[in-house]
């Protein structure tokens, strides 16, 4: 194999091995981000929730006042 087509292989070797590190960084950036969001889209359905939530009275009815606060 004559010596040209040799050092192609290793220039080309050595761009994707590149490629493929920048892909891999880009992955876990990604992952990065969905953990993340994936926090905060729990935290706001707790918060959601929380705010959400009502009184139950002695006979099982919701007792919501008129502005929709818990008596």
């Amino acid at each position: 194999m004559p010596q040209s087509q040799i050092e192609q292989y290793v220039e080309e070797n050595q761009r994707l091995t590149l490629d493929l590190e920048q892909a891999m960084r880009t992955i876990h950036d990604l992952q990065r981000q969905l953990i993340n969001a994936r926090y905060e889209v729990k935290s706001l359905k707790d918060t959601l929730h929380n705010a959400t939530a009502y009184a139950v009275g002695e006979r099982g009815d919701a007792c919501m006042s008129i502005d929709n606060g818990n008596l």
